[in-house]
Order: C-alpha cells, then sequence, then structure tokens
C-alpha cells in the first residue's frame, strides 16, 4: 500500500512537471517566436498605423498595445518601438516663407493739376517768376553740397518747389564722400523747409560713382516723403566717365520719380539740341512704372518741337522745365556766388582757344555754338572779335554761380524725329 501511495505521487509529480514544462516550453516559444519578428515585420505594422504591438499568432497581429511597451510585453507581443530603436522625431521647424523685397513706398502726392510748367529758379540773381501758368519751381543755387543747397535756396510761393542738388561747374561736382553727407536729418529738414523733392542735377562727377551710391539716396529721400526728380546734360552727364550706365540704372529705379534731361548746353540755343550722347531717346520708353518725363528746355517756345520729337519717339512727355530766367518774380534778394577770376583775356588766350573763352569753366574752351551772342550769353570771350582787333579784351566774369558749363562736343548724331527710325 505504501509502495502504491509512492508510486501516485510520483506520477503526478511527474505529469505535473511535463504539463508544467510544455506550458513553459509553449510560452518561450511564443516569446521566442515574437522577438524573432523582422524590423520588416514591425516597420509594416507601425507605418500602416494599425499598432506598436505586434504578435503573428494573434487574429489581428498588430495591436495598439494600449500605447504601452509594459502592456504589450505583458500580453507575449514584441514591442516594435524597442525593436526598431524607434525614438519620436523632433518635429521639423516650420519652413519659414520666402523673402522678398521690401515694397516699394509709393511717391508722395504731387500737387500739380495737367501738365508740368515748371521752370529753373536762379537764387544768385533773385530767382525767377518762370512762364505764364508755372506751377513747379526749382529752386537753383547749382551747390552739390547739402548745407550749401539749403541755406542758399527757398521755397517759391504759389509752387510746388523742389530743392537743387548739383550743376555744371566744380560747385556742382558730385563725389561718394559728398554723397555720404547727404543724411537723413538732412532730409528730413529739406522737408521740413516745405520742399516738395530733391532736382539731383548730375553733370559732374569725382571719380566713378556706382549707381548703387544714388540709389541709397533716392531711396532716403522717398522715405522721407521727398520727390526724385533727376536731371543731367542732354541724354547723360556731360563730364561722369560713367555716364551712360548711370541714366540707364535711372531708368529702371523705382525711387526715381522723374526724368529731365536738360536739351541745351548754354541755356541761349534758338532750338532745342536733340543730340543723343550713347544713352538713345528710345531708351526713355523702358522707364521703371510711375516714372514720368519732363525735360528741361531752354524756354517755353521750344515745348511744341520738342513733344513732337518725343510723341514720335515713343516717350510720353507730362510736360517741361524752362531753364531761361523771367523777371518779376518776388524772391529773396539774391545769393552771392563764390569768386571767380577776372582781368583780362589775353590774344594769347584766345589764339589758344579758338572761339569761345571762359577760364573758370572746366572746359575753358567751347565751340559757343558758333555764335558770338550764345558765347557772350554764357559769360564767355567770343575769341574771333578778340582776334580781330588784336589786343587784350575785359575778362568777362563768370556768371556768380554754378551755370551749367559747355560740355566738350562729343560726335554724336540727333536720332532721326521720324516715326519708323525713333520709336524703334
Amino acid at each position: 500500500l505504501k509502495l502504491q501511495f509512492l508510486y501516485l505521487i510520483d506520477r503526478t509529480y511527474t505529469q505535473t512537471y511535463s504539463l508544467t514544462m510544455k506550458a513553459a516550453m509553449a510560452l518561450l516559444a511564443l516569446a521566442v517566436g515574437a522577438r524573432a519578428q523582422t524590423p520588416a515585420q514591425c516597420a509594416e505594422c507601425v507605418a500602416s498605423g494599425a499598432g506598436e504591438c505586434f504578435q503573428p499568432n494573434w487574429a489581428v497581429p498588430c495591436y495598439p498595445g494600449g500605447r504601452s511597451q509594459s502592456t504589450c510585453e505583458g500580453a507575449g507581443a514584441t514591442w516594435c518601438p524597442a525593436l526598431l530603436d524607434m525614438t519620436p522625431p523632433t518635429p521639423a521647424p516650420p519652413t519659414p516663407p520666402p523673402t522678398s523685397a521690401p515694397p516699394v513706398p509709393p511717391p508722395p502726392p504731387f500737387d500739380v493739376d495737367g501738365e508740368i510748367a515748371g521752370f529753373w529758379s536762379w537764387t544768385w540773381s533773385g530767382g525767377s517768376a518762370g512762364p505764364a501758368g508755372a506751377n513747379l519751381a526749382v529752386s537753383f543755387s547749382g551747390w552739390a553740397d547739402g548745407e550749401q543747397a539749403l541755406s542758399s535756396s527757398w521755397v517759391h510761393d504759389g509752387h510746388v518747389t523742389f530743392l537743387d542738388l548739383g550743376g555744371g561747374n566744380s560747385n556742382g561736382a558730385w563725389s561718394a564722400q559728398q554723397i555720404a553727407g547727404l543724411t537723413r536729418d538732412w532730409m528730413r529738414r529739406v522737408k521740413a523747409t516745405g520742399f516738395a523733392g530733391i532736382a539731383w542735377d548730375i553733370e559732374v562727377c569725382s571719380g566713378v560713382i556706382a549707381p548703387a551710391v544714388f540709389h541709397e539716396r533716392f531711396v532716403m529721400a522717398r522715405e522721407e516723403g521727398l520727390i526724385n526728380l533727376v536731371s543731367y546734360s542732354h541724354s547723360k552727364p556731360y563730364a561722369c566717365s560713367n555716364g551712360a550706365e548711370l541714366v540707364r540704372a535711372w531708368i529702371a529705379d523705382p525711387y526715381v520719380d522723374m526724368q529731365s534731361p536738360q536739351l541745351y548746353t548754354t541755356g541761349n540755343e534758338p532750338a532745342p539740341d536733340f543730340v543723343a550722347r550713347e544713352v538713345q531717346w528710345r531708351e526713355f520708353k523702358n522707364m521703371a512704372a510711375g516714372q514720368t518725363f519732363v525735360p528741361s528746355i531752354a524756354n517755353v517756345g521750344q515745348y511744341g518741337d520738342v513733344k513732337t520729337f518725343f510723341d514720335r519717339a515713343g516717350v510720353p512727355m507730362a510736360g517741361y522745365i524752362q531753364w531761361q530766367q523771367t523777371q518779376g518774380g518776388s524772391n529773396p534778394p539774391p545769393v552771392p556766388g563764390p569768386p571767380t577770376p577776372h582781368g583780362t583775356v589775353t590774344v594769347e588766350e584766345c589764339r589758344a582757344c579758338g572761339q569761345c573763352y571762359q577760364p573758370s569753366w572746366l572746359v575753358p574752351c567751347y565751340a559757343g555754338g558758333n555764335s558770338q551772342g550764345a558765347c557772350e550769353g554764357a559769360g564767355g570771350t567770343w575769341c574771333p572779335a578778340l582776334l580781330a582787333a588784336g589786343t587784350a579784351a575785359p575778362r568777362t566774369p563768370a556768371p556768380d554761380s554754378p551755370t551749367p558749363i559747355p560740355a566738350t562736343p562729343e560726335p554724336a548724331t540727333p536720332e532721326p524725329a521720324t516715326p519708323s527710325s525713333s520709336a524703334d
């Protein structure tokens, strides 16, 4: 009986042990099977969004698993993030919007009705009354220095007035250093004085000045509520080595509001001078949006011919600015100009020159339009008369201001004023 009892106990233990081992092996097989799954199966599970918990023996192998590794592995499955060594990716920073150039501020309101009827007003002679019906004045001192120009100029009653900067001789010459002196504070004083804008008269340059140097000041002026009018001798500055480059940059500059090429040399020409020097008139058809074309002419009597010429060239005009002075203006007293040389002009000086001589000009010898009247009207000495007399003559005082200096004639031909040739 005792032996039978021991046998039963041994058999029960053996069976229990066997069952226990089988169960343990089954569980181990499940665990090993789960762990043996390839990362690709786990990756498929995660990528499909079905879940992070994987067990191939389940009817639904991919299961969220309560979003917990312990819950997943407690159920005998594989926690895929651990198998794949997955860590939550760091969100990429948002892509900044593409940068773009700041918008160009609009030009200040320009209170002129109809076409512009303007005039240059010489401050050293008391100013000009302008032509009949004038609505715009340029207070012209001829100084490129900002302080000199502002102290020598005034706002003309009843006219939208621009402050001139620059001129045709050394007083009006431009340099990068001088331009840097035109500060924002100075421009604010120009605006506070009552000027509507700046007339940049650019004819003479000291060294090469990059277009960007002028552009920076055009931007500053616009930001301070000033209108930018750019003027130059004929179709490019006569004494700037990169004059053509400058004008082409101004034609394309959205911060330039008005283009005013000067269709004269001395200002006494009986007819407008349409000679184009390097920059052709038809190029002004490509002015930046918002620009207006308002050429400077010797006098209003030439306006009809000028308008006809540019209509044929396809360049619409918005008016004119007259150079010659008109008496009768109620302006402040004349502003004294810089001293100029006096004395006598000798036969030797004239013989070396030929026709029109004025030692204060940057180009002392000039053809003078082959006219004694034009030469003497510009303050020069007509040499043929002096040479005929054979004696020295009183040296004609140069105008006490930076009056535009005649440029050395360049070999250039006016563009034909026919629709077929000038508008192409």
